[in-house]
């Protein structure tokens, strides 16, 4: 049998599993943090066909814990690059992986042109709530599915809105930035936007998160990827899962009337 055939026959048994597929997908994975590391990891061992890793940061020894792809050597050096060399040495089955080292504030239109090329969006990125609205902008526009994931202490935390909306993140949180900064994040303007650098960035707390949190955070937003593209199940607009107790909530939510992303955006298709 030549090198390679066999590596996907087990998860090929799965009844209505395709391969193909994943092969034909291309992820768009923004922030190779705990989250994004993990995210990728797991597209690599399912055999997604391509994948973008965007990150700009460098490793940091407190990034160790939950941060996989890395190890003590990598510290001090590029994020993508450190990513990159791991996936390619342990877990790379076909996946075609491009690394682009940008900020994504300074190098929207970078954002812009992969996200063309992409099937899926992972947003990863910890920057707050006008920068997650403006990746969900972006996502309605070009009609792609996006799924952010967030963690804190033993909660997971998993969002999934399909490529029209109908819920989109618009709808489900409450939007409390200014009018100026609304209007230009419209979905018939995002792609045109040349620096997104005006966007405020959320007064967060410190992180706080171990492996296990950030693993299983990531593996429920691969999960929604697999189960929508193969059409096995309808991904939850959010999931919640708590390590502390082995809790978990799932549930749609309801598309809010009158929506300046979604609603917009399906009356122009």
């Amino acid at each position: 049998m030549a090198e390679g055939q066999n590596y996907f026959a087990r998860q090929k048994l799965i009844p209505d599993f395709s391969q193909e597929a994943l092969t034909g997908s291309t992820a768009l994975l923004l922030g190779m943090g705990g989250l994004g590391t993990n995210v990728a990891t797991a597209l690599c061992r399912l055999g997604v066909g391509k994948m973008f890793i965007v990150d700009y940061d460098v490793v940091d020894d407190h990034n160790l814990n939950r941060q996989t792809l890395f190890k003590k050597s990598h510290v001090n050096k590029s994020k993508v690059e450190s990513s990159l060399e791991t996936l390619q040495e342990l877990h790379n089955l076909v996946t075609e992986i491009i690394p682009v080292e940008i900020d994504v504030l300074k190098n929207w239109p970078k954002v812009v042109e992969l996200a063309k090329q992409s099937t899926i969006i992972f947003n990863m990125i910890d920057i707050g709530d006008s920068f997650d609205y403006a990746v969900q902008s972006l996502a309605l526009s070009l009609r792609v599915p996006l799924s952010l994931g967030g963690t804190f202490q033993s909660t997971a935390t998993v969002d999934f809105f399909k490529p029209g909306g109908n819920p989109c993140l618009a709808c489900v949180n409450d939007n409390k930035f200014s009018k100026e900064i609304l209007d230009k994040l419209t979905t018939d303007k995002i792609q045109s936007i040349q620096d997104i650098s005006f966007l405020p960035a959320d007064d967060n707390p410190t992180g706080q998160s171990t492996f296990l949190v950030a693993n299983q955070c990531a593996n429920m937003m691969a999960a929604c990827f697999l189960n929508d593209l193969l059409k096995q199940s309808d991904p939850p607009t959010r999931s919640i899962f708590y390590l502390s107790d082995f809790q978990s909530l799932a549930w749609p939510m309801e598309p809010r009337e009158n929506c300046e992303l979604c609603a917009k955006s399906n009356s122009v298709v």
